[in-house]
């Protein structure tokens, strides 16, 4: 058993990594998203995508352990999470799992914080695109209307284009 406790904590230790790296990737994204670079965007999304995967491998693997852990002490797997690990894994074991459980949990709240602050960034971002894509609309499509005779009159431009070519 202390051999799954041991590869448990190592597994654990290798996630609080990946976590770690996956911050500094979207701490990086936000300062390439304050100042647009689709490359830089691209090459950050790419790095994204393999530090996730990292994550999800570990966590299955996680998962496993947890599973056999569960198994060996007798605890129904839904029921196995790592407070309950903690607590039947001896002082020593149960130290480090409640370390790695509190390091990990300061990294997920740190990470929802960051891709709130990336969202609303974003959002304002579009939200700007979509302003702006409406206001050229307004400039470019002639509003029309019927005059009270009955024929189609057209309104005036909101503004003039002064050179079409570009």
């Amino acid at each position: 058993m202390d051999a799954l406790y041991d590869s448990l904590i190592d597994i654990l230790r290798r996630e609080i990594e990946v976590y770690r790296e996956i911050i500094e990737i979207i701490q990086e994204e936000r300062r390439i998203l304050l100042k647009p670079s689709l490359g830089g965007l691209d090459e950050s999304n790419a790095r994204k995508e393999t530090w996730v995967l990292k994550a999800r491998l570990l966590e299955e693997v996680r998962m496993n352990l947890v599973e056999r852990i569960a198994a060996g002490l007798g605890v129904p797997v839904e029921e196995a999470n790592l407070s309950v690990l903690a607590s039947a894994g001896g002082e020593d074991k149960g130290e480090m799992l409640r370390e790695c459980q509190s390091v990990l949990k300061a990294l997920f709240q740190g990470l929802r914080d960051l891709n709130e602050r990336n969202r609303a960034l974003i959002d304002t971002s579009l939200q700007f695109l979509r302003d702006t894509a409406g206001f050229l609309n307004e400039l470019l499509s002639p509003r029309t209307g019927y005059s009270g005779t009955g024929e189609l009159k057209a309104v005036n431009r909101n503004g003039k284009i002064l050179c079409v070519e570009g």
